[in-house]
């Protein structure tokens, strides 16, 4: 036997036999009551009140010997445990025969039926404990036997002897039966510690891959920040050279610098949203909104780029849909995006199905290449395309269908997908029915504020962010000071004596701090709430439920929404 199993089993007998301790100190008391009643009423002499005293003592003495000696006390050994249990089984069944014993009466039948009766109830319900542990039961055998069988012997006779050898022969039945059912129950606890096992082992194994997923996401944080720096770096300066390029060759190289950083922030703002949705920071708001506006403004984006494709809509103007107007907007855009990529040519069409429930069905059906059947369960896993072995990055990163997939599930939209090779591809949403048309006025934007002369506070520890930022700030007419860390920061409002309009911040700074600490110690300096803006980098989970106290915007930024985000402050 396995010695890890036997500690285990001896753990399992103990704590067996302390659960059923309370129901055995019953039993027995209520046996040594019921014999010492029945012997009274024979006309025993007063000894038996001694006797039963005893009988009681050591039912109790085995009660709280069991209870005490339980795995988890430290008294607790295996080796105490069996002598303890065997010499309170031995005791406790050794004194119950003493009665019929010492206060034999051997002309009495009524006697005879009695004890004979109560001793073959006694044996046989104390089986079913016991024989969790076969020498305990055999330790209470022989001392409930004994006595009682020497005296039957000693009394001698055809009755008596007869009676004692049917006695042993009970006993030993019982032992065989109790051998049996200690093996069912040495199979039934080593079953259960196999289960046990291997729980701990997939436990193990689960808290392995955790380690290993939590390692690779600390890497792909830490390498998202690092190639986000130069990148937005460069981005800064591309935008701030575009005034200040009258060439017509430059003007086009410029632009092709702008066209590959746009694919490239888009494959690491692909990244981005997948680290958001799995970070739980995507908060699901849904309003009541008018479907038609939303598709018309899909398609019109998508027409443009969709030369070859016809996109369609059928879609009547007074469907009302309660959603999340961002979270929508990005499903239907991830998914008329991907029916787009995968349709050479042909025909894309957006229809609402009509329901006598409260559910608006809208589908997105297209004449593309179509899904094989064995590659539809793994369509939305993340960086998996289907026609794109080359892994053309104009093709994406095979990250949509994984962010809707996510979405949906946020949004509590149900999400089907049918398909046939070389025929075409049908995605089916349920969206719930809106209740009642929406603001037409709810979502007309601010003015834009001007820049000019806007005194502008940029914090960041690299320096060539610093002075693209501050090109690029400074074209806008911007009056701007930059400073590398929260200390230098300080150090130069105060030289100039003067409140920001606006704090823009890297997220991670020197010294330990962070843009929060900087834009808070500015606050608190000044006593006043100035608008702030941060800028990161940093795609771990824990570093985006960070940022989300304030606005934020993710390297590489995009000089036009780096440009409304700052308007959207300043009109706040």
């Amino acid at each position: 036997m396995d010695s890890n199993f036997r500690i285990y089993l001896y753990h399992e007998r103990a704590s067996s036999l302390a659960d059923h301790a309370k129901a055995r100190l019953i039993g027995q008391s209520i046996t040594s009551v019921l014999t010492f009643l029945i012997l009274r009423s024979l006309g025993v002499d007063d000894l038996i009140f001694v006797w039963l005293a005893i009988a009681l003592t050591s039912s109790i003495i085995m009660f709280f010997v069991t209870k005490a000696l339980v795995p988890d006390k430290n008294i607790f050994t295996i080796q105490r445990w069996r002598i303890a249990n065997m010499a309170c089984a031995f005791c406790v069944g050794f004194t119950w025969s003493l009665a019929p014993a010492i206060f034999f009466l051997h002309d009495r039948v009524f006697f005879y039926v009695v004890i004979v009766s109560i001793y073959s109830g006694y044996v046989a319900s104390s089986l079913a404990v016991s024989s969790i542990y076969r020498y305990s039961f055999v330790a209470f055998s022989l001392g409930i036997t004994m006595p009682f069988v020497f005296r039957l012997f000693y009394e001698g006779g055809f009755d008596n002897n007869a009676i004692a050898v049917l006695m042993i022969h009970f006993i030993i039945m019982m032992a065989a039966v109790s051998t049996n059912m200690h093996k069912q129950f040495i199979k039934s606890v080593g079953i259960q510690y196999e289960n046990e096992r291997l729980i701990d082992q997939l436990a193990h194994e689960k808290n392995l891959a955790q380690a290993a997923v939590s390692s690779k996401d600390k890497f792909l944080a830490a390498a998202s920040h690092d190639l986000r720096q130069p990148l937005n770096a460069i981005g800064l300066f591309s935008e701030a050279l575009v005034p200040l390029q009258s060439e017509s060759k430059g003007k086009q190289i410029l632009i092709k610098i702008r066209q590959s950083l746009t694919g490239l922030n888009r494959m690491l703002n692909a990244l981005l949203d997948i680290s958001r949705l799995d970070s739980d920071t995507v908060v699901n708001n849904p309003k009541h909104l008018v479907l038609q506006t939303i598709i018309n403004q899909l398609a019109e984006e998508y027409r443009h780029n969709a030369k070859k494709i016809s996109i369609t809509i059928d879609l009547p103007s007074d469907v009302i849909v309660y959603a999340d107007p961002t979270i929508l907007y990005r499903i239907l855009n991830n998914l008329l995006d991907n029916a787009i990529k995968y349709t050479n040519e042909g025909e894309i069409n957006i229809e609402c199905e009509p329901s006598e429930t409260n559910l608006v069905y809208v589908k997105i059906i297209d004449s593309g290449i179509g899904i094989p059947e064995d590659k539809m369960s793994i369509v939305f896993d993340e960086f998996h395309q289907l026609n794109n072995p080359e892994r053309d990055r104009e093709k994406g990163l095979g990250l949509g269908l994984a962010i809707v997939k996510r979405l949906c599930g946020i949004a509590n939209i149900e999400l089907n997908i049918e398909s046939e090779l070389n025929v075409g591809t049908e995605v089916k949403l349920a969206l719930p029915q809106g209740m009642a048309k929406p603001n037409e006025h709810e979502d007309i934007q601010e003015p834009a504020v001007s820049l000019k002369a806007k005194y502008i506070l940029v914090i960041d520890d690299e320096k060539n962010i610093l002075e693209g930022m501050q090109y690029l700030l400074t074209s806008y007419g911007c009056d701007v000071v930059t400073a590398d860390s929260q200390s230098a920061a300080l150090v130069t409002l105060r030289q100039r004596n003067s409140v920001p309009d606006l704090i823009i911040s890297d997220l991670r700074l020197r010294e330990g701090l962070t843009g929060i600490d900087a834009i808070d110690a500015i606050r608190d300096e000044y006593n006043c709430d100035i608008p702030a803006l941060l800028i990161t980098g940093d795609t771990a989970p824990d570093k985006i439920i960070e940022a989300q106290q304030y606005s934020t915007l993710y390297k590489p930024v995009d000089p036009e929404e780096l440009k409304l985000r700052i308007n959207q402050l300043l009109n706040s």
